[in-house]
């Protein structure tokens, strides 16, 4: 049997050296995968495609994380197989993320942060107090950080070298791990396993539901009409006016004011300017709509907003709420650098 430090080692760090060597031990047949395996990887997806991250806390039993362990190459299948770019890059964000949560709750992160370089291949060199190592610029540079405080301009340099604290280091291992993992993705999918083959399709589908009850239901906080993209500014601006408006321009508005965080009573206030305003029919609609009295109707892309000549410009998007989401996180941006 396994040591259980190594295994966990392995469970947590699957991308290593030692996690591959332990799948190559455990000697799995690919046709053969038990389908407590599979589940695994099915999970590990989903945290992927809710951008959250994936931790097992409290257990060290053998066989749990032996099958942890085997669960990752056989996700790596079925995120290719799915053929979603977008999955590829939540994936290794998922395991990136999740590796330096790890790091951080380790009792000799040092120590693990050493052998993870190690087996990763990553150069470096231990430095003096305050730092931990330092590494030649241009081995630091082949890592396009997603956080702009690991990048070169906001980093101490001397003599061509980059010097990092414990924290940085570990955060620098991190984006090493996307970088690897993105890489590698889409794994060859063209003689995978009957049994992996299948479930792809039910796995796209499933990401799909994820993404799509995510996205509708990340918006919180105050309403910002300034963000609304133009077609549902436009609306919004006219029912504020009282400006009479068609069947389909009053559900598509209603809908997406429904999706951004609006009130149904909030809405049927706004309506309530329009010449032909009845109380009673307003609310019925607009608490169908929103999901009040039964199933939510979702808010229409951009396609259908097009057909029902709804759509008055041409954004660099497929869905208004997407739109929507980009204005706010640039809203958000601005106020930091602002502050």
């Amino acid at each position: 049997m396994m040591d259980s430090q190594t295994l966990l080692f392995a469970q947590r760090y699957p991308f290593s050296e030692t996690s591959r060597k332990i799948v190559k031990e455990l000697n799995i047949s690919p046709e053969s995968i038990p389908d407590s395996i599979v589940q695994r990887a099915l999970f590990m997806i989903s945290k992927a495609a809710a951008s959250e991250q994936y931790l097992l806390q409290g257990t060290s039993h053998s066989e749990v994380l032996e099958e942890e362990v085997l669960a990752f190459p056989v996700a790596k299948i079925l995120v290719s197989a799915t053929g979603h770019e977008r999955l590829y890059r939540q994936f290794a964000s998922m395991i990136s993320d999740s590796s330096f949560s790890y790091l951080e709750s380790e009792k000799n992160r040092q120590d693990t942060a050493l052998r993870l370089a190690k087996e990763l291949g990553i150069s470096f060199e231990f430095s003096e107090s305050p730092f931990f190592a330092s590494m030649e610029i241009s081995d630091f540079l082949k890592i396009s950080f997603r956080s702009d405080f690991l990048k070169l301009v906001n980093k101490p340099v001397k003599q061509g070298r980059v010097f990092l604290d414990v924290n940085d280091f570990c955060r620098f291992i991190s984006e090493h791990v996307f970088v690897l993992i993105l890489s590698s993705l889409p794994v060859p999918t063209k003689s995978i396993p009957k049994q992996l083959a299948d479930r792809a399709p039910s796995v796209s589908r499933h990401v799909t539901a994820i993404r799509k009850k995510k996205f509708e239901n990340s918006f919180s906080g105050k309403l910002s009409p300034d963000a609304f993209p133009p077609c549902m500014a436009e609306l919004y601006t006219k029912l504020l006016n009282g400006s009479p408006l068609p069947h389909y321009a009053r559900y598509h508005i209603s809908s997406f004011l429904a999706a951004v965080g609006m009130q149904s009573e909030q809405i049927v206030e706004l309506f309530k300017k329009q010449a032909n305003f009845d109380e009673r029919t307003t609310r019925y609609q607009v608490e169908r709509i929103a999901g009040v009295k039964g199933k939510k109707y979702n808010a229409a892309s951009c396609r259908t907003l097009q057909d029902h000549n709804v759509c008055t410009a041409k954004c660099p998007v497929k869905h208004p709420l997407q739109f929507y989401r980009r204005e706010l996180d640039l809203q958000k941006k601005q106020e930091k650098k602002s502050s």
